[in-house]
């Protein structure tokens, strides 16, 4: 934990440090008892329904995939990111308000622009999907008209 911290500000911190505590495990096991429950709170973040606050997870799955690039395998990296995207716009166009600036969709945009990069310089996706996905990044709005709502009607 000397270097591991929780973000501030951020639901769902687990999802941020899990793949760095794992990659620092020296032994992992598993066994078949069931050790783990949770205390369910009514109040609690997994009884609240999807919120928006709930978007805050597309930072941490941006930060796993960038942190995992170099530590597993090119065709798993791919997996990663087709399901980072298919729910990621779903997930996005589900709060989106053109005419209003969130800052948990704000966040979604930086994460997504965060793993850009690895779309390009591992060539998962083909030119059309690149340059969607700039416009995006550009203007969701415009993505949403022209790519967004007649694949998802």
């Amino acid at each position: 934990w000397k270097d591991i911290r929780y973000p501030i500000g951020y639901i769902h911190e687990d999802e941020f440090v899990i793949h760095r505590l794992l990659k620092k495990a020296n032994k992992i096991k598993t066994i078949k008892e069931k050790l783990y429950f949770y205390r369910q709170n009514l109040g609690s973040i997994m009884n609240s329904g999807f919120t928006i606050n709930r978007l805050d997870r597309y930072s941490a799955y941006s930060d796993r995939i960038i942190f995992l690039r170099r530590e597993i395998s090119k065709d798993r990296i791919e997996i990663l990111l087709r399901i980072f995207i298919r729910n990621y716009f779903n997930d996005f166009y589900k709060f989106w308000n053109p005419d209003k600036i969130d800052l948990h969709l704000i966040r979604m945009k930086y994460a997504f622009a965060r793993i850009f990069s690895i779309f390009i310089r591992f060539h998962f996706f083909n030119i059309k999907e690149i340059i969607s996905f700039l416009l995006f990044f550009i203007s969701p709005k415009f993505y949403y008209h022209r790519f967004y709502k007649k694949n998802n009607i």
